[in-house]
């Protein structure tokens, strides 16, 4: 059920409210079964009988119960859910009752009077609420399409497209479901694009069991999942939800997600490509803004892509919880995932790790940036009797640390046995902590926890040979600067004074971003600025090299231009194709010697182009083949 105020939707009351301490949540101190809970500091007045018991858990599920009733500090209750154990010290509140309306505008519903009470200080306005369980019924249909049309308000899910085809959802707004927006189960081919998704109390999208060949793509979705006494089952809810083969959900900005932002199950040819993904996991948390499971299942999936997205703000839900942080993490490879690329991220200010890899396997890790995370940039977890973590490779990537962590560090891998040599392959990464470089790795073997430098764990391990400490140190947080952008267009970030990036780069004004790119920046410049940009262009292999320089080429998805001459100023960047056509056009800004540039190719049709660049009276071009 949805209410509304004047536009403004608002949950049932509770108690507590959600704005005590807490989060609005009790303690369980004990419990018997699943029957009931105590809680010693509970009075019998009121009394709860006849309310709804809503309950934390553990650190992933919220679940529901109906108080039969309550004596002293015990409330006995029924459920149908109980799908997992009661566990002590974890939080507890009572809605469904109108003994909670104390706050402005909380409501109760009274399904004997079919009325509806609502506390306010003044006589309200403007309030609505839903009263149609299911706006739309697809289920079992083929070839439909909604465009530019308005849903507003439902008790259940808005759209449900069970057992249909060929569902399109365009250009439309779907505000105020009472559970999934969109649900499907056994659908194919639905397509839903440049949709606003607002307040939804379960999901956005749910396409849950054999979505085939689906395309979310270019919404805008918030507040979903958001209030955690709407539901009845709580369980991994994502703002988009997509279990099967052949599906597509890239441009997406999700926002306000109380769990997951985007999940994807099992299946193959999955793409989740420049998304923005903010704000997450501050309901629920032991996920990831991006996540993904496999659990017991041996079926070996391919091809499933976590491409060029944007993560800020995994928040991490401490309310009712026993731990007093944050568990969740920018993107999360959990119970035997297998078969992910995760490249050119962009993932910063997570409450645990950046990229979580729970007993994964087969996982690439390429070219992601991530910063400030409060467990780790990168964390590698296995236990004892769960598949090993094999056949991971970590190449290219920044892994910046905003503040030393002095109980684990950066990089992080924990392992129940002793085979941390064996994970797969690593090189060519930054590993910085710029505050405090000392604990670059940590390492739990089964028996001993180790903390190294870069130095340390490259002769340990016989990796990451080519990889990197910080540039340079600093003392302060205020010298450190994550600029990123969430955007399909390039963006120029004017700086205000001199900055080196985290390889070394000097940005002396200004820097420019290409789409769905990030970087992270430190405040000054080199003090040995002629030796350390050496290294970096050693690294990368670009000595000698002459004024343009194009690669990948051929190219699948985007290219980078590197320059590296002296000319300076606004460089405009033309993609030509053989008929002479400009089919793509850019304008960026070189203010540095060594510039580069990654360049959008992902949408081109297959076949030759010629790149023209120009800065000032100066020209060059490159051929490219686009596959």
């Amino acid at each position: 059920m949805v209410v509304t105020v004047n536009g403004t939707p608002y949950p049932m009351g509770r108690w507590p409210n959600a704005t005590d301490s807490w989060g609005g949540f009790r303690k369980i101190t004990s419990h018997s079964g699943s029957t009931s809970i105590s809680d010693n500091t509970l009075s019998g007045t009121p009394n709860w009988t006849g309310a709804t018991l809503v309950m934390r858990k553990n650190q992933f599920r919220m679940e529901k119960g109906t108080v039969t009733s309550h004596s002293g500090t015990t409330l006995n209750y029924s459920s149908n859910w109980n799908q997992t154990s009661v566990s002590d010290g974890y939080g507890y509140f009572i809605e469904n009752s109108i003994q909670t309306l104390d706050k402005q505008n909380e409501w109760y519903y009274n399904p004997s009077t079919k009325k509806l009470d609502i506390y306010s200080t003044y006589t309200p306005g403007g309030v609505k609420i839903s009263t149609v369980t299911t706006l739309v019924n697809a289920t079992s249909m083929s070839y439909l399409t909604f465009d530019q049309l308005s849903f507003q308000g439902s008790i259940g899910r808005m759209f449900v497209v069970s057992s249909s085809s060929h569902i399109t959802v365009k250009n439309c707004d779907l505000i105020g479901a009472g559970s999934d927006a969109i649900y499907g189960s056994n659908a194919s081919y639905l397509d839903v694009e440049n949709c606003n998704i607002t307040n939804s109390n379960h999901t956005a999208v749910d396409l849950d069991v054999n979505a085939n060949n689906t395309t979310i793509k270019n919404n805008i979705i918030t507040t979903s999942g958001a209030y955690p006494g709407m539901l009845d089952n709580y369980w991994l809810t994502a703002a988009v939800y997509v279990a099967g083969s052949n599906n597509t959900i890239q441009g997406n900005t999700v926002r306000k997600s109380g769990y997951l932002g985007i999940s994807f199950a099992k299946g193959n040819n999955i793409l989740v490509k420049n998304n923005w993904v903010d704000s997450t996991a501050f309901v629920l948390d032991e996920g990831g803004a991006i996540y993904t499971y496999r659990g017991s299942d041996a079926t070996v999936y391919s091809n499933r892509s976590i491409d060029g997205n944007i993560i800020t703000n995994v928040i991490g839900a401490l309310g009712g919880k026993t731990s007093g942080s944050g568990a969740a993490a920018g993107i999360q490879m959990d119970g035997n995932s297998q078969g992910v690329s995760i490249t050119n991220n962009s993932i910063a200010n997570v409450s645990m790790y950046g990229i979580l890899l729970f007993n994964a396997h087969e996982i690439t890790i390429w070219n992601n940036t991530v910063y400030n995370c409060a467990s780790g940039t990168l964390g590698m977890v296995h236990d004892a009797g769960w598949n090993y973590i094999r056949n991971v490779a970590i190449k290219s990537n920044k892994f910046v640390m905003a503040t030393p962590n002095n109980s684990l560090g950066n990089w992080v891998y924990q392992t129940a046995e002793n085979d941390l040599l064996q994970f797969g392959s690593a090189d060519s990464n930054v590993v910085a902590t710029p505050m405090n470089d000392v604990n670059a790795f940590f390492t739990y073997d089964g028996s001993t926890y180790s903390h190294r430098t870069v130095a340390q764990w490259q002769s340990y391990s016989s990796m990451d040979k080519h990889s990197k400490a910080s540039p340079k140190t600093v003392t302060s947080l205020s010298s450190l600067r994550f600029e990123y952008n969430a955007t399909s267009s390039s963006k120029t970030v004017s700086l205000g004074a001199a900055y080196v990036d985290i390889k070394g780069v000097s940005f002396p004004s200004s820097i420019t971003l290409a789409p769905y790119t990030s970087t992270v920046l430190i405040l000054g410049s080199l003090t040995q600025s002629v030796a350390n940009t050496t290294e970096i262009v050693d690294e990368i292999n670009l000595i000698e090299k002459p004024s343009l320089t194009i690669y990948p080429n051929p190219v699948t998805d985007n290219f980078i231009l590197q320059l590296n001459n002296s000319h300076m100023g606004k460089m405009g960047v033309q993609v030509v194709n053989q008929a002479g056509a400009i089919v793509r056009s850019y304008l960026f800004n070189k203010d540095q010697i060594l510039n580069q540039i990654t360049v959008p190719a992902h949408d081109l049709p297959t076949g030759v182009y010629f790149v023209h660049v120009q800065i000032g009276t100066w020209s060059d071009k490159r051929k490219i083949v686009k596959l």
